[in-house]
């Protein structure tokens, strides 16, 4: 029988989490990458920057600031780069299935429960069916099948619904992929890249519907491609393959893809006639984040300092899956409760750095308290889980 696990690793998977475990020998596990577990913060950091744009922006950087929502594209494919990376055929998928259950519905439970006073009592919206509806498709990780609750019960899990469908479809498509040749994951990432890039082309003319779009582009279905780009870079340095770029060449040309998303988006555009350059950055940022991602982990191989492995920056990356739930719902508490939204102002730097604080002591009580103890609790329970072929 065909059968699946992760191997210890101290990695993130995109917001849902570290993806620990110790089934895995000493002899299988593949080295382990604590850079990437520092560059997981900075992309939560971008969501973060995302968020208090809309409240405590700093004069100038509203535009460039909405390009840090892409961090949830890098999520996407650094999920499906540590799956793979860490992919073993020593135990079967429903332990997989379980151990990403106990590393992420503890926290989002937790969490919600955070969300609903701040996102229903405090903006004045009754629970009523329809919200508890929302609310239950929240905990269940479905909602971003349903346009019309994508955002109920605590807004920033939506992602986890899809990153719940990947986690389903990765015990089927992860040994093709890993046995596969080289020429071919390099022929099916080009493909990956091209196929997203055409659809939102294709998109752009197309006339859809808020609900169609929101399938296309954010449904677990319309998300894929990012996830199976992750798994496709892993799979080829899993064969061998090395990525030859510098990391700092790769920080660049992502830095310069940020760069020419806020120039089209701020300046007029022939190219895109009544659109703006925000609906595309998941598909400009996708590659330039895949070819960091592998920069990175080359480096963190060949045993090279970064400040990406600093004991800070991997303490921030193993707390960013509990940031990433909670850093909207503690900004909202502190709009309404104690500093409203402002203009842009030098002086908003203030209460965004004390929301970036404050919500960041909140994910370390989350980590600390729920997180890592449940996890590891849960994971204790079904020894069915625990046996091996």
């Amino acid at each position: 029988m065909t059968t699946y696990v992760e191997r210890s690793s101290p990695l993130g998977t995109g917001p849902g989490g570290s993806g620990t475990d110790t089934a895995g020998s000493a002899a299988e596990r593949l080295p382990r990458l604590e850079a990437l577990t520092g560059l997981r913060w900075v992309a939560a950091f971008g969501v973060f920057l995302f968020h208090v744009r809309e409240f405590y922006p700093l004069p100038g950087t509203r535009d460039v600031a909405l390009f840090g929502n892409s961090g949830v594209t890098f999520f996407f494919i650094l999920s499906g780069f540590v799956l793979m990376w860490s992919f073993s055929p020593r135990d079967t998928a429903p332990r997989f299935y379980w151990r990403r259950f106990s590393r992420i519905w503890p926290a989002l439970a937790v969490s919600t429960v955070l969300a609903l006073p701040v996102f229903y009592a405090g903006a004045g919206i009754a629970l009523d069916r329809t919200q508890q509806l929302g609310v239950l498709a929240s905990v269940t990780m479905v909602q971003a099948w349903i346009p019309a609750v994508l955002f109920s019960g605590n807004p920033a899990a939506w992602s986890l619904s899809d990153e719940a469908f990947f986690y389903a479809l990765f015990p089927l498509v992860v040994r093709p992929l890993a046995r596969a040749p080289g020429w071919l994951l390099a022929v099916l990432a080009a493909c990956l890249v091209v196929l997203g890039g055409g659809v939102r082309w294709w998109a752009w003319g197309a006339g859809l519907t808020p609900d169609a779009t929101t399938m296309l582009f954010v449904s677990p279905p319309g998300r894929l491609g990012e996830f199976v780009l992750g798994m496709v870079v892993a799979a080829a340095m899993r064969r061998g393959w090395r990525c030859r770029v510098p990391v700092w060449a790769a920080a660049g040309l992502t830095l310069a893809g940020v760069a020419v998303l806020w120039y089209c988006q701020t300046h007029p555009n022939p190219y895109l006639p009544g659109h703006r350059a925000e609906e595309a950055m998941n598909q400009v940022m996708g590659p330039l984040y895949a070819l960091l991602i592998a920069a990175v982990a080359n480096r963190d191989l060949r045993a090279r300092w970064m400040v990406l492995r600093s004991k800070p920056l991997v303490a921030l990356g193993r707390w960013s899956y509990a940031f990433y739930l909670v850093h909207a719902t503690v900004l909202h508490w502190l709009v309404r409760n104690w500093t409203p939204g402002q203009p842009p102002t030098w002086d908003n730097w203030r209460p965004a750095a004390c929301s970036l604080v404050a919500g960041l002591a909140v994910a370390i009580l989350l980590f600390t308290l729920v997180e890592r103890p449940f996890e590891k609790t849960l994971r204790r329970l079904p020894r069915v889980f625990r046996r091996t072929d």
